[in-house]
């Protein structure tokens, strides 16, 4: 996207990352984008330059899975079956947010 369309790149004001813990955060920050989006612009002299919001989570915890609401007897089959938890990111994000006061290390795995 930043090769083809950079300009589109300056409409994103948040970026939402769950699961991709291969990946490291600084690959979805905006900086890791300006300088090839810069060059593909239509007019570099121009350009305002990119800033967006990003929140990046691993994979959230089976404790995290119980704050968040998620049922016991789900979050019990998911640990004995050895199935992960990445697809109870969003929920715990919402819950996460929810919570005043809560620490983000108390849902994800680092």
């Amino acid at each position: 996207m930043p090769g083809d369309y950079p300009e589109a790149l300056q409409r994103i004001d948040l970026v939402v990352v769950f699961g991709a813990p291969k990946t490291a955060r600084s690959a979805y920050d905006y900086p890791a984008y300006t300088n090839l989006a810069k060059k593909h612009a239509k007019d570099p002299k121009k350009w305002k330059g990119l800033h967006w919001e990003l929140i990046y989570r691993t994979n959230p915890t089976f404790p995290g899975l119980l704050k968040s609401g998620v049922p016991q007897a789900v979050v019990d089959k998911l640990n004995k079956e050895h199935h992960d938890t990445h697809m109870f990111g969003p929920e715990v994000l919402l819950a996460e947010a929810k919570v005043k006061g809560g620490k983000v290390d108390d849902y994800w795995q680092k």
